[in-house]
Parts: C-alpha cells; structure tokens; sequence
C-alpha cells in the first residue's frame, strides 16, 4: 500500500496540516501488520467496502471521523463513508474495495467531495487507484 497525496498547489494551512495528519495516521494504521492482515483476509471478490471500513473504523473514530454522517448531502441521495469538521471545512473519507475501475467510484466520491459545501478535502482509501493513476 502506498500513500499518494495530490493538490493543485503547496498548501500550508493549518486546516490541510490536520486533514494530511488524520490521513497519515489512518494510511499508518491500515499499514500496520495485524491491520493489513485483516483488510487483506476481507479483500476478496464479491466482498463489501464495509467489511473493510469495519475494520478502520476504531481508528476514524479516535481520530473524530463519523461514519457515514447524514445530512452532508441534503439535495442529493448521498452519504460519506466518513466525515470529520475541520475548522470552517471537512474531511471526507471513502473506502473502496472492488468498484472503483469497474464503477468508476473514484470519480464520484471526488465529486461528492466537489458538491458537498462542507468539506474541502477527500481521502480515497483504495489499492486499485494508485494501480490506476500512479506510475511511482
């Protein structure tokens, strides 16, 4: 697994300082041994996302995240895997298992990130987008 952050400039806001922070640390978490275990046991065809956002979710709510916040997304049939308030903005997090080349996922979760007036930054915690979009 690896750890890609992606911005159209250098940010250096104290706002973008603590979403890389929760990132990191939850990109750490998944990486430790008996976590990757875990994810890798539940990694599996026909498995679900929320198999493996079970698995995260003590970490996301240690680090203020809520699972699946309603009420982000009022015109729209829509939901966050995780959510977290930071300052006048917010961190989205979404977990992807198997849709995300197939279905195009990444794409709508970037766009939910898009629409949603409370939240400026997206973390996209899935293996198929970095096999994707990186070449590093």
């Amino acid at each position: 697994m690896k750890y890609h952050e992606y911005s159209q400039e250098k940010v250096t806001s104290p706002e973008f300082c603590r979403v890389q922070k929760i990132a990191k640390e939850i990109y750490e978490y998944m990486c430790a041994p008996d976590i990757s275990k875990k994810i890798r046991e539940v990694h599996k065809i026909n498995a679900r996302s929320h198999e493996i956002q079970n698995i995260i979710l003590p970490k996301c709510e240690d680090l203020g995240l809520a699972s699946e916040r309603k009420g982000l997304f009022s015109n729209y049939a829509l939901r966050p895997d995780y959510y977290v308030q930071i300052n006048g903005s917010g961190l989205i997090l979404e977990v992807e298992r198997g849709k995300t080349i197939a279905n195009n996922m990444d794409l709508v979760d970037i766009w939910k990130c898009h629409i949603c007036e409370e939240a400026d930054y997206l973390f996209n915690g899935s293996d198929r987008i970095k096999r994707q979009y990186c070449h590093n």
